[in-house]
């Protein structure tokens, strides 16, 4: 809950570290940066405009770790609502997925994927989602892991037969 007439930033930029965060809320005050945006521009956040009856659906950091960084993380922040919604108290609903603990953290690659196997030098994440949490966690703390969006690799489709979509 965001006060009536709080004007803050209730929750700086910063992306999920889960899988999946569903998000539900009537009144906006989401926002998301521009891909390769300054966060410290405020004109590079965009309004997230939602809509009756829908969620808003972020993709987290165990979602890039999984596929490679093909999918993306997005960072947002949390502030007031804009116009006259920022009148009203601001109420949202978060539910936040994440890995079972013991779930690996190796990437989502093999037959029939479209996450590409590792390339000569690349390692894989061999930690359990428990164990990546926690360090990741501790990285950001000691400021080794700042705040930015993750993923967007270009993905390579190497068979059209079998994937006639036409990814750019």
């Amino acid at each position: 809950m965001q006060p009536q007439g709080d004007q803050r930033t209730s929750l700086v930029g910063h992306t999920d570290i889960g899988s999946i965060t569903i998000l539900f809320n009537i009144t906006g005050g989401l926002q998301v940066l521009a891909p390769n945006a300054d966060p410290l521009d405020p004109s590079s956040w965009a309004w997230v405009k939602p809509q009756p009856g829908c969620a808003i659906v972020n993709l987290g950091d165990a979602m890039v770790e999984w596929s490679a960084g093909i999918l993306r993380s997005n960072m947002h922040r949390v502030t007031y609502a804009p116009g006259e919604q920022g009148r009203v108290t601001r109420y949202s609903h978060a539910y936040l997925v994440r890995p079972d603990s013991d779930a690996p953290m190796k990437r989502l690659s093999g037959e029939g994927s479209l996450v590409p196997e590792l390339e000569e030098g690349e390692e894989d994440n061999l930690m359990s989602a428990r164990d990546w949490e926690v360090h990741k966690a501790v990285a950001i703390k000691a400021g080794r892991d700042n705040a930015r969006s993750r993923g967007g690799r270009p993905l390579k489709v190497h068979d059209q037969k079998n994937f006639p979509l036409r990814l750019q």
